[in-house]
């Protein structure tokens, strides 16, 4: 259930399938065996003698891993977790940017490591991970992470830009895809912007202002917290 794999059992020892019915199955607790109830007469050799009969298939899950990547979108800097189920390993290797890491298994009976991601470009990189049961039987799950450290674009507009006292106006932002949030700084307080379709929005009402050009700072964040800012104006006549 944890790995999601589906493996079927009613075969013999070498990959044959039954020829005919198997039922009432029952698994251990350990998931390694299976007893089943089968009339196939080629499982197991010697038993075709017409009756069905109670057979035992047993799953080798001595190095059996499963693993994931969080977050699996990060920028240089960020801290990423690996984290891993492997029951029956002794030990967990991984392999990230040509460089070998320990794995710690921790009372949940997971397999954990954190990992800060150094200054790298943007890309895909793999995590290789290896273990390995007592009896040195080995297992490989290859995972991957990737590295933006791409701010995103910004660009923007106010309309009307030039207004008199307490009226309002509109700021208009596009950005990249990825991003997560706009803000605007107008005469000290944060203004969230709200995202339509592709367009970042908010409409403001100027309060009662002498005469000139006043700055709004706007700032785009992405998914893993690149930004970008840009400075628009408005004018008071």
């Amino acid at each position: 259930l944890w790995s999601k794999i589906t493996r079927k059992i009613s075969i013999s020892s070498t990959g044959e399938e039954g020829n005919a019915n198997s039922d009432d199955p029952v698994i251990s607790g350990n998931g390694q065996y299976v007893a089943f109830n089968s009339y196939a007469t080629n499982l197991v050799q010697g038993y075709d003698n017409n009756y069905g009969n109670i057979f035992i298939h047993y799953m080798n899950n001595s190095a059996s891993i499963s693993a994931v990547v969080y977050p699996d979108i990060v920028k240089s800097g960020d801290q990423l977790t690996v984290r891993v189920y492997s029951p029956n390993s002794t030990h967990i290797t991984v392999l990230i940017l040509n460089k070998t890491f320990e794995m710690e298994k921790w009372e949940d009976g997971l397999w954990y490591l954190t990992y800060v991601v150094p200054t790298v470009s943007d890309g895909v990189y793999d995590v290789l991970l290896t273990a390995t049961d007592g009896v040195n039987n080995q297992n490989e799950v290859n995972l991957y992470f990737t590295v933006d450290n791409t701010p995103p674009v910004i660009f923007a507009t106010v309309t009307p830009n030039l207004v008199k006292s307490e009226d309002s106006i509109s700021i208009d932002v596009l950005s990249s895809p990825d991003t997560r949030s706009v803000t605007a700084l107008i005469f000290g307080e944060t203004f969230d912007l709200y995202k339509q379709d592709n367009e970042w929005n908010l409409y403001y009402v100027t309060p009662n202002l002498s005469e000139g050009s006043y700055p709004i700072l706007l700032t785009a964040t992405d998914k893993v917290g690149n930004q970008n800012t840009t400075l628009v104006y408005f004018i008071i006549d």
